[in-house]
């Protein structure tokens, strides 16, 4: 099953101490974004709070993401690890309980060079057959890669298929949509980029945005594919401001807020990640009634 279109970056819920995982509300809440159009679920990325999850809970998650899809939509795990035997060892359990493919950004402590990571992708990707998508975060990892970079990596692994592009460049998205396109798919992971995105025919967008957001970024996907850009851009004007203001929150918390505005509990942000003052979830609440609300589900 190939990956294209919209892949909802799922939250993972919480009891309300969030000591422990909520695996009712993780499962209602997979029903709910295939319901409301997604193309596909990522487990444990970083809107799925995955550095806050021990190895097990990392590993429990993505088990119930793949059982409760049950083949509707495609389920990639998100298998990055600080060394590479542990991102190994999330890949090897993702395949085994029957995911479709698998994220892997670098390490981020002691940051590689490109021969490390040459090596570090070559290895995980010997570990699997399942298509792996390279996840390019230079805010969070401090490890950029050139456009040219990441087409090596994908000639060098057969399995390398994919990159989610969280850089905020458009340069790099503007070289691997026009130049690169048939040697590694970009699914576009920066929010304000995502009309560009649309418009230049990337292969799809991985979001936090669609736990909450979805039909807009469907309605947008499905109109860039028609060649109606100016319904894209049109979509676009009446989500900016409400994006804006998420993009200016801390994200995990917004993104769980707004679940919870919608009227499903999801359980805090795990500490030590920083949740929203009373304020900014008034501002949230205000910048969402204001968006039609055909746009949220």
């Amino acid at each position: 099953m190939g990956l294209q279109g919209s892949i909802a970056a799922i939250v993972t819920p919480f009891t309300p101490d969030g000591s422990e995982i909520n695996e009712e509300e993780l499962r209602a809440h997979v029903d709910r974004q295939i319901a409301a159009g997604v193309d596909g679920i990522l487990a444990c990325g970083g809107t799925g709070e995955f550095t806050a999850l021990s190895e097990a809970e990392r590993r429990r998650v993505v088990e119930i993401s793949v059982s409760q899809a049950a083949g509707r939509v495609p389920v990639v795990a998100n298998t990055s690890g600080l060394s590479t035997g542990e991102a190994i060892r999330h890949t090897l359990h993702a395949k085994s309980v029957g995911a479709d493919a698998v994220m892997v950004a670098t390490p981020f402590y002691d940051v590689p060079d490109f021969e490390s990571t040459r090596e570090y992708y070559r290895l995980v990707a010997l570990a699997t057959d399942l298509p792996v998508m390279l996840y390019h975060f230079p805010p969070g990892t401090h490890m950029r890669l050139s456009p040219e970079q990441m087409v090596q990596l994908a000639d060098e692994n057969p399995t390398v298929q994919y990159v989610k592009d969280s850089s905020q460049e458009p340069f790099i998205l503007s070289k691997l949509v026009t130049e690169y396109r048939d040697r590694i798919g970009l699914f576009i992971g920066e929010e304000v980029l995502i009309p560009t995105a649309i418009l230049l025919g990337a292969k799809g967008l991985v979001s936090g945005a669609f736990n909450f957001v979805t039909p807009a970024y469907a309605e947008m996907i499905k109109a860039g594919r028609a060649g109606d850009d100016a319904r894209v851009v049109a979509i676009w004007r009446e989500l900016l401001p409400f994006t804006m203001c998420v993009a200016s929150l801390p994200y995990v918390a917004a993104c769980k807020a707004m679940v919870e505005i919608l009227g499903h509990e999801v359980g805090p942000v795990r500490s030590p990640g920083a949740r929203l003052t009373p304020q900014q979830r008034r501002d949230l609440e205000q910048h969402a009634r204001a968006l039609n609300p055909a746009y949220l589900a």
